[in-house]
């Protein structure tokens, strides 16, 4: 058994994975998804070792989880001789001039460092460990210059690795000595008239490198593109996992020609990335306004201390869920496009700086997989905030990781994600298109290099000095019909819009309002107890808002009122007195006994106005009544009328903030609504005479707070 095999099976069986023996190689349990039985094969292949899940698993992803990396799937390599006091030298890459001589070397050391030396002149065979007075040049200068003047394609990257990966394969592959940001005017001249494809690696330092690299060789080489690796953080990594020459060149000749990016007027970019969206997708103007400023957000997630997530739903399939998702993939950055990714799979990739696009959400939160997906939910929960991570212990406690699972996240599936991802998240509830509603057909061969060009202008925009740092001082003013989790996740976006100007801070705040009215008709059947407060307050408005009334009048309305649980409660013996009371005790509510009408034997029941208080706390929607006045009072009653004041000293009759009408909607609820009534009752208010005539309710009407 070599040793890479021996890596691979010691990591399983200390997983608890348990390998065994399986035809030519073993088979176990895969640790990169919920694997209930061994859908991982390991096998041995020239010496290194070889996994394929049958799931469909990434190797990578398989890697990570058993805590292993590429490199452990392949022997090692022959190590040179230590330099005492250096560590230990795994690898030199020579620098060499245009006629082939040395001119110093880069060495890398165990632990991961690496080191800078020059031969020594005054004694052949030594070496100096610094650079004095040494030219730096590019990596395999004397093959990217036969290259370069024979037409052939050289490949940009970022480590010398990389350079001899893409070697091995007979391409041409060079970098600069020190990585990323080090690149000079003098590496720009050995490339002068070549054809350049730049691959850089796959996060932040890199991708800022790639296009760093970009800005100089422009005019300088015959052509330059920059691609992005498909798997894996660099080139290596997907050689590894099976990247071949065939697919690099394709990727090469894929890739557009990159041109400086003009900085666009910040209201210019919001608008053209409103209009791309809706060219594909029909969505209302504030929908689409809400997700042009979450992909601003997505690219500048630096400033953000907190990131809303962009929640897509619908109430059936083919509403266009999945197509949103293609085309807000492609307008961020660094997006991670997945389905039922295992706990361990997400917070790992995750804190690479990755967008998340969580597809079929309903499939991992559905009522069968709710215990096996809660480490699921608590991440995304956790990724809202900067500053929570994710812990965990590598090898057995010797060593404490924290994963940083901050940032942008788009989710979408059948129905609402659980309350609190929704919680943090602006919801866009799609719905099917009409045969009259017309909307370009998406392709991604076309749909794609436009959208990039979007994605570079708003790298542009926010590139340009102290916009980051304006986001992260900016304190916007946040609507007061937000509640204060959305007010959180709408402060960055609105930071964004009044940086812009223009039209768009008014816009923004009208989107933002808008979608939390859409959302918060549903937000009452996230909480049993929080619909039963609704309810209450339709009871007690049907009853002529009294100051109290009897338990058993009040359970009796509640099984009268259409559309509610209370009569099928308790597996079809309905709500009762017990199940009342425990319902409204987490709210503070508790029943007393007293005469609740004019004659009649104590007996236990409710005061409306604690009722109405927690009401108008909890309840995202109430019932308006214009112009009523007193209605008879049902038996087990006790009419009042007084306005009440609330624990704080304010009227309950403003307890209750309006909002301003959602755009687009041609229905009663556009109009402008007046101020919630709530009105609150007491015993002391109870006339002596008889109860005052009925009269009819002249209006009513649902405000989403």
């Amino acid at each position: 058994m070599t040793a890479p095999l021996a890596r691979v099976l010691a990591a399983l069986q200390e997983k608890d994975l348990r390998p065994r023996p399986s035809g030519s190689g073993y088979e176990a349990r895969c640790p990169a998804h919920e694997d209930h039985k061994a859908s991982l094969g390991v096998a041995e292949k020239d010496g290194k070792a070889v996994l394929l899940c049958r799931a469909g698993c990434e190797t990578s992803d398989v890697l990570a989880a058993l805590g292993l990396t590429m490199r452990d799937l392949f022997p090692e390599e022959p190590k040179a001789p230590a330099k005492k006091g250096r560590g230990e030298v795994v690898a030199r890459y020579p620098y060499r001039d245009e006629a082939g001589a040395l001119l110093f070397e880069v060495v890398r050391m165990k632990p991961k460092d690496f080191r800078q030396r020059r031969p020594d002149p005054a004694k052949a065979g030594a070496f100096l460990w610094n650079l004095d007075g040494v030219r730096r040049v590019l990596f395999r200068l004397p093959e990217v210059l036969s290259a370069a003047k024979d037409g052939a394609r050289v490949y940009v990257v970022e480590g010398e690795k990389d350079a001899e990966s893409l070697a091995r394969l007979g391409l041409c592959g060079t970098c600069n000595p020190g990585g990323a940001g080090k690149w000079l005017p003098g590496h720009s001249e050995a490339l002068r008239g070549a054809h350049v494809v730049i691959l850089p690696d796959a996060d932040e330092p890199g991708r800022k490198h790639g296009e760093a690299v970009a800005v100089a060789l422009h005019g300088v080489a015959a052509s330059v593109r920059v691609a992005r690796v498909p798997r894996g953080k660099d080139v290596s990594d997907w050689i590894e996992a099976g990247g071949t020459r065939e697919a690099i060149e394709a990727l090469g000749d894929a890739a557009p020609a990159w041109a400086p990016v003009a900085v666009p007027k910040g209201g210019d970019l919001l608008a053209d990335v409103v209009r791309f969206i809706r060219r594909f997708v029909i969505l209302t103007e504030d929908q689409a306004v809400t997700c042009a400023l979450w992909v601003l957000h997505a690219h500048a997630i630096e400033a953000a201390d907190v990131t809303p997530y962009l929640c897509i739903t619908s109430p059936e399939r083919r509403c266009g869920k999945s197509r949103l998702m293609e085309v807000l993939q492609r307008l961020a950055p660094r997006p991670w496009y997945t389905v039922r990714p295992s706990e361990a799979i997400l917070f790992r990739k995750l804190t690479t700086g990755a967008t998340l696009f969580l597809d079929e959400y309903d499939t991992i939160f559905s009522a069968a997989a709710k215990d096996s997906t809660e480490g699921i939910r608590a991440t995304l929960n956790a990724g809202f905030s900067r500053g929570i991570v994710v812990s965990r212990c590598a090898e057995h406690g010797k060593e404490l990781l924290d994963f940083e699972v901050f940032g942008p996240k788009v989710l979408a599936g059948i129905a609402d994600p659980p309350a609190t991802v929704k919680d943090r998240s602006f919801v866009v509830t799609l719905r099917r298109a009409r045969r009259d509603e017309a909307r370009e057909r998406f392709r991604s061969r076309k749909a794609t290099p436009e959208a990039e060009a979007l994605a570079r202008q708003a790298e542009a925009f926010f590139a340009v000095p102290g916009r980051i740092e304006a986001l992260r001082k900016a304190d916007p003013a946040l609507p007061d019909a937000l509640n204060d989790r959305a007010q959180d996740a709408a402060e960055p976006l609105l930071a964004i819009a009044d940086l812009v100007g223009g039209e768009w801070p008014a816009r923004a705040r009208e989107a933002l309002v808008a979608l939390a009215a859409d959302a918060a008709e549903d937000e009452a059947e996230d909480s049993v107890g929080v619909g039963l407060l609704r309810d209450l307050v339709t009871v007690f408005q049907r009853l002529g808002s009294p100051a109290g009334a009897t338990t058993d009048t009040l359970v009796r309305e509640l099984h009268a009122t259409e559309g509610t649980p209370w009569k099928r409660w308790n597996h079809g013996d309905g709500l009762d007195a017990a199940g009342l009371a425990a319902l409204l005790r987490a709210f503070r509510i508790s029943p007393q006994k007293k005469r609740w009408s004019h004659g009649a034997e104590p007996r236990g029941g409710y005061r409306r106005d604690p009722i109405l208080d927690a009401a108008a706390r909890y309840v995202p929607a109430v019932v308006r009544e214009e112009g009523a006045d007193r209605s008879d009072p049902v038996p087990g009653s006790v009419p009042g009328g007084s306005e009440r004041l609330d624990p704080h000293g304010s009227s309950l009759r403003s307890a209750v903030p309006t909002v301003p009408a959602p755009r687009g909607k041609t229905d009663d609820s556009a109009e402008v609504p007046a101020r919630i009534r709530l009105v609150v009752g007491s015993d002391d208010d109870a006339p002596a005479g008889p109860p005052p005539p009925s009269v009819e309710v002249a209006e009513r009407r649902r405000v989403a707070l």
